[in-house]
């Protein structure tokens, strides 16, 4: 019995041994990792950060809240980092910069005072939705209703008045000094 025993444990330990010198065998193997681009660097970046905002959203909704608590949230947490902005045409600036992550990004303004301007930008952002204009569970209207909230809290925080609305494919922003 005790013969029997040994070379069962013999047996065990070959086999266990042996597994674990291909395993290391195979790990020293060369292996290649992609190198991306700066153009598929920039694309999965902006997807990254689209899919943050998407994920956000939908964790807001496995909570019972809303796109607009999210985006209320994001406003609270982000908004003193706009400070220093004093004219519509500064926040207009800070947008602009943001947004230009998105490839295929367009802003133009369609009209300019000293107290507002008012300005188009493109749902670059769209294709990101499918077909049934859903991703990981989060409408695109959910995601510009997030957009919309967080913009028009960032504005008031800075004392100007925001009105965004849709235009086709295009969203269409005023913002105002409010009147003192």
């Amino acid at each position: 019995m005790k013969i029997i025993s040994t070379i069962l444990i013999c047996c065990v330990t070959l086999i266990l041994f042996n597994n674990s010198t291909l395993a290391q065998n195979q790990d020293t193997q060369k292996k290649e990792l992609v190198q991306l681009t700066v153009e598929q660097r920039w694309q999965r970046s902006s997807w990254l950060l689209d899919v943050m905002m998407i994920a956000g959203i939908n964790q807001a909704k496995s909570r019972g809240n809303t796109a607009k608590n999210y985006a209320e949230f994001l406003a609270d947490l982000y908004a003193p980092g706009w400070e220093g902005i004093t004219q519509p045409w500064g926040m207009f600036r800070a947008m602009h910069r943001n947004s230009q992550v998105t490839p295929g990004f367009e802003m133009k303004i369609l009209k300019e005072s000293e107290n507002a301007i008012t300005f188009r930008f493109n749902r670059a952002y769209k294709s990101r939705f499918g077909d049934d204009g859903l991703s990981y569970g989060v409408s695109i209207k959910e995601y510009e209703e997030m957009l919309k909230v967080f913009h028009g809290a960032v504005a008031t925080h800075l004392g100007f008045n925001y009105n965004q609305r849709l235009d086709g494919d295009w969203n269409v922003i005023t913002i105002r000094n409010k009147k003192r």
